[in-house]
């Protein structure tokens, strides 16, 4: 699971490296959506609730992703 979560964080970086925008659009979507999963793996009792942490810490970075990409960002 580590080397995944680096993986996609080597993305991430590269993305933001070479001003790639459309594909920081396309993660706001899915780092959104992982709340909402989580959701349903602690619902039917797959997963436990504290796992619905790291969704909201998604959902906040998704929300500052989509702020910083419309300009809206206070850095």
């Amino acid at each position: 699971m580590g080397l995944l979560l680096w993986v996609l964080a080597v993305y991430d970086v590269e993305a933001a490296r070479l001003d790639l925008t459309p594909f920081m659009h396309v993660t706001v979507f899915t780092r959104s959506f992982l709340l909402v999963a989580l959701a349903v793996l602690v619902a039917l009792r797959v997963a436990r609730p504290a796992l619905l942490v790291f969704g909201v810490v998604e959902l906040l970075g998704a929300v500052w992703t989509r702020r910083a990409l419309r300009g809206e960002a206070y850095f």
